[in-house]
């Protein structure tokens, strides 16, 4: 059995940006960034930060809108997902995103603002 299962851990990269699809659907863009650190052989400490696109979608896209914002850590899981677009200059892209599940809160960039709530987890409607 084939698998495309991914799951991430990291910080958003600005707040969740919303748009309405001709469809009336709603769709949520945002960057997650993950940083990863390690000790090299030499026993220095390093970290290395990779970003990711994430796609969110209908309800799931607005509550995330809602209780989201940027730096705030987060667990995603969802699918890899490829396509191609246009650019403006009339160039084929190809981009790779994740097409998110569901979600976890792990905690907010600002705590002294808002309250941590661990628990919460919003799947996909």
């Amino acid at each position: 059995m084939l698998s495309n299962n991914v799951t991430l851990i990291g910080n958003l990269g600005s707040d969740i940006e919303l748009r309405q699809l001709k469809s009336g659907q709603t769709v949520g863009n945002v960057n997650i960034a993950v940083t990863r650190t390690y000790t090299s052989k030499a026993g220095d400490t390093t970290k290395e930060t990779s970003w990711f696109r994430l796609v969110v979608w209908a309800q799931q896209a607005e509550r995330m809108a809602e209780r989201l914002r940027k730096g705030d850590k987060v667990l995603v899981e969802g699918r890899l997902q490829s396509r191609s677009y246009e650019a403006k200059d009339g160039s084929k892209r190809e981009i790779v995103e994740i097409n998110v599940s569901s979600y976890q809160q792990i905690g907010y960039k600002n705590t002294s603002t808002q309250a941590v709530n661990d628990n919460e987890l919003a799947t996909a409607a």
